[in-house]
């Protein structure tokens, strides 16, 4: 169903099981984990696990946890590691634990942040974090880290207790000087009581107004974290900004836990191996039952919109259903979907000067290539990695003087267009 690559684009790495907070719907399951059995990494650990996702040319590391700054000398390793080889580096941290001297280091070395901001109220954001004071503190961080130029996001997971506030939490943190809001329902995960929390499909599609109305006053980057079938959207075309979301566990990503097992995403529980036992090539090559669309509902095996969709989430489904081959708890029904239509799209307007993002990272791989630039990825054939390299080479070029001698001419258009579409090429 999909290619395989040679290895992920991204990782994420938990740090440790260890956390400040207790929150009722994390999928870490920090809450029903004793003190005595939490694990955590060895900065030894860390720099043989970033050495060998170096030599795999995976662009991109996120380190999470559990709360990662709860052994901030195993982060630090870690991120000093990955910038030595241009990997670009992100963490996940609810930001209790933050200092001066770990801020700069994350200046230092263009580290982009992910905090939880859970509601506007403090008492409500308190309760789900089970702990008191940590609103006012993380807001206090939040302004700190964005005055200081830190790439700084946030997340609200939402509940059936704080789905009515995703706009004026969204509006706060742009007040903080977030430079991106997302809004993602709680998703089921072990010991934890799904139903208690769950979003209603009312509620999740009401935050996504939200989210939109967030964009359209603040002008900030709005998300969801998390994919939901193309059925849930419905109309396409004004949920357009978030149905790129799509399942890309051991397609493009995977994470490492605390002792060194690989899974295809942070939600999953299935271990492909261990990166302290095997080779981390051995782990990701064994995840093909993900990548040839064994675990699909068979109904979604049948949609038209199947490529784009890829079936919603499998855990989701797991966990609400007892069976990973079931429907996402929000499938509805392909006939529902308004699809996107050509005409639907803004017109491209390509420059007649390219210049190719800095930002952007590309790589070889058995079909031919692949480039990235955030969340936006384009496989390419062997004559297109070849024009790419190139590209890069060039830094600035006239396009149209561009010879691509097995494309036609619209062809051609199409390929300049869909990377300046993605702002792969500026």
């Amino acid at each position: 169903m999909y290619r395989k690559l040679k290895s992920p684009l991204s990782v994420q790495i938990e740090l440790t099981d260890n956390c400040n907070q207790v929150c009722s719907h994390c999928y870490r399951s920090c809450q029903i984990i004793s003190k005595s059995e939490t694990k955590k990494m060895s900065s030894a650990q860390i720099i043989k696990i970033v050495d060998e996702l170096a030599k795999n040319e995976v662009f991109c590391i996120t380190f999470s946890g559990g709360e990662p700054l709860m052994c901030k000398d195993v982060l630090e390793a870690g991120i000093r590691r990955a910038r030595e080889y241009g990997i670009v580096c992100a963490v996940n941290t609810n930001l209790q634990l933050l200092t001066k001297d770990v801020a700069k280091m994350f200046l230092d070395n263009d580290v982009a942040l992910l905090t939880s901001l859970l509601s506007d109220e403090a008492i409500i954001h308190d309760s789900i974090a089970n702990l008191k004071g940590g609103h006012a503190k993380l807001l206090r961080n939040i302004r700190f880290l964005a005055d200081m130029g830190v790439l700084i996001g946030a997340n609200m997971v939402v509940r059936s207790d704080n789905a009515h506030q995703v706009y004026e939490t969204g509006k706060l943190a742009c007040e903080l000087g977030v430079m991106q809001f997302s809004a993602t329902k709680v998703a089921p995960s072990p010991g934890m009581d799904y139903l208690a929390f769950k979003a209603s499909p009312a509620q999740i599609r009401q935050s996504m107004d939200d989210l939109l109305r967030i964009n359209e006053e603040y002008k900030v980057q709005v998300e969801i974290l998390e994919t939901y079938p193309l059925c849930f959207f419905q109309d396409l075309k004004k949920y357009s900004k978030f149905i790129k979301r799509n399942c890309t566990a051991a397609v493009f990503n995977c994470s490492i836990s605390p002792d060194g097992n690989v899974r295809p995403c942070a939600h999953a529980d299935m271990s492909y191996g261990n990166v302290f036992v095997t080779s981390f090539q051995e782990c990701w090559g064994a995840m093909d039952d993900w990548r040839n669309g064994d675990y699909l509902n068979a109904e979604c095996g049948e949609c038209e919109y199947l490529l784009q969709c890829t079936g919603g989430c499998r855990i989701d489904a797991k966990h609400f259903y007892g069976d990973i081959r079931g429907k996402d708890p929000l499938m509805t029904h392909p006939s529902k979907v308004i699809p996107l239509k050509e005409a639907d799209r803004s017109p491209s307007i390509i420059p007649e000067i390219l210049t190719f993002n800095p930002q952007a990272y590309f790589r070889d791989e058995d079909f031919g290539g692949i480039v990235k630039f955030q969340d936006e990825i384009v496989l390419l054939s062997p004559e297109g990695l070849a024009a790419i390299r190139l590209f890069h080479l060039k830094k600035s070029f006239p396009w149209q003087n561009e010879h691509m001698p097995s494309l036609t001419t619209e062809e051609r258009i199409e390929f300049f267009d869909v990377l300046h579409r993605k702002n792969i090429l500026l």
